[in-house]
């Protein structure tokens, strides 16, 4: 669990970073990928925990609609953030 909160505070670092700002057009809706990443996840760890997983979290993510809606959102941020247009 500490490696998932560590991720999502790397991808905070790199989109506060001019880095960030030279490769998209706007950055700032990036920090949507965050929390999206991190509610994933942390619903990951908690089927995990419940005993609702499968032996593979990926066959386990494309059966779960959440999963499939989070998804979207995190590429709806990444198109909004390369074209600038909302």
């Amino acid at each position: 669990m500490a490696s998932t909160f560590i991720a999502i505070m790397v991808l905070g670092l790199y989109l506060n970073s001019a880095v960030a700002e030279t490769h998209y057009r706007f950055p700032g809706a990036l920090w949507a990928v965050g929390p999206a990443l991190l509610l994933w996840l942390c619903r990951l760890w908690l089927a995990t925990a419940r005993g609702e997983m499968d032996d593979d979290p990926i066959v386990y993510s494309m059966r779960d609609w959440v999963s499939w809606i989070i998804g979207a959102c995190v590429v709806a941020a990444f198109v909004v953030a390369t074209t600038g247009k909302f």
